[in-house]
């Protein structure tokens, strides 16, 4: 396992799931979980046999729950994941 952390870096609070990709069935190893506008979460990914992970990641606005976004992303030990529903 490698560990990577999962950053909010959205203007409000964020609901968020993530689902391991390396990992037989592709659990969901996050689910739902409230993380606030500047704050992080250490997630621990299987690594494959290269070192990297893969999650899909998927965000939601607390207060606007219809401002949503996911993304799949490939990551190294100690990596940090930025995370929002503003994609500019």
């Amino acid at each position: 396992m490698i560990t990577v952390s999962v950053e909010n870096v959205d203007q409000g609070d964020l609901f968020i799931s993530i689902t391991a990709l390396n990992q037989a069935g592709s659990p969901v190893i996050v689910d739902k979980k409230r993380i606030k506008t500047g704050d992080s979460l250490p997630v621990d990914v299987q690594e494959d046999g290269h070192g990297w992970g893969k999650i899909t990641w998927t965000a939601q606005r607390t207060e606007h729950p219809a401002k949503t976004a996911q993304r799949t992303v490939k990551v190294g030990a100690g990596a940090t994941v930025e995370v929002t529903t503003f994609f500019g």
